[in-house]
């Protein structure tokens, strides 16, 4: 029985419940965990033996990795591709009849049981897909030197955060890339957490064709305003635009914060419906 103190939240029955997210199906887990780590793997050694293997020995005397932008582009893919997938099996127990009662009966709050998969999916799956992909490239690391004895200087693991900070150096002081790919990955990921919740069976492509939908719908409504509202001989000058490419880029991101806060409220009313309705 829960205290009634405790009726909303509590720190001790919220980290059972995180707990048992992840024990409860361990297995399935470390069944996805296994497959993307071989599916990395063999990516990465076949773009290092095709590297390396045609090395010009001018390229070699610099001693850098030749991989190094491979690799932290696919951290990036990985991330964004891998989150959202996650973020789309947050109902995964709520396909069937016998899975939503579970969910039900277990003794905590509505809240405790939407805040612990949120955590799972949002939070923690986004870290075990760094760590997937570090041993990937460790992987690659390894099995390039034992090839190519002679490039043991140059491979070496990439750091994706030694790669990112060069790339900051290098890049404008108002810069604002980082912050907009950092949030449009938050909101693309609320976006399948949403659609974790609204459809439970087949998620990730109903959320795919959502979001296409809703983009080409947009796109064409925005189209068809400014076709019709601004005149053919209507010109914009830069000088008549107040907003520098910052501020807009911070609006932006502003925009994206406040509809992933959207959908992930909307997610979890929908959560709370779906235990009522949907348990019979």
């Amino acid at each position: 029985m829960m205290k009634s103190k405790d009726c909303f939240f509590s720190a001790s029955r919220f980290f059972m419940l995180c707990k048992k997210e992840i024990m409860e199906d361990w297995k399935k887990h470390a069944l996805r965990i296994v497959m993307i780590y071989g599916l990395l793997a063999i990516l990465f050694l076949i773009n290092g033996y095709n590297t390396y293997d045609h090395v010009a020995d001018k390229v070699a005397a610099t001693g850098e990795e030749l991989c190094a932008s491979y690799v932290f582009n696919s951290l990036i893919v990985v991330l964004f591709l891998g989150g959202c997938w996650y973020a789309s099996l947050v109902g995964e127990r709520l396909k069937s009849k016998n899975g939503r009662l579970s969910v039900l009966l277990l003794p905590a709050t509505q809240f405790e049981k939407y805040l612990a998969r949120w955590v799972v999916a949002v939070v923690l799956c986004p870290l075990l897909l760094y760590v997937i992909h570090s041993l990937a490239d460790w992987t690659r690391v390894i099995v390039l030197e034992i090839i190519y004895p002679e490039y043991g200087q140059m491979i070496s693991h990439v750091s994706p955060f030694a790669y990112l900070d060069t790339l900051l150096q290098n890049a404008p002081k108002d810069d604002y890339t980082l912050l907009v790919v950092s949030f449009l990955y938050i909101f693309l990921q609320s976006c399948f957490v949403l659609g974790a919740m609204l459809w439970p069976k087949n998620s990730f492509a109903k959320t795919v064709a959502a979001l296409l939908a809703v983009g080409l719908l947009f796109g064409w409504v925005l189209g068809c305003t400014v076709s019709n509202v601004i005149p053919d001989d209507f010109y914009l000058s830069n000088q008549s635009i107040s907003l520098s490419e910052g501020e807009a880029a911070l609006l932006f991101v502003l925009f994206l914060g406040v509809m992933s806060l959207f959908n992930w409220v909307i997610a979890y009313f929908r959560f709370k419906e779906m235990e009522i309705i949907n348990r019979w």
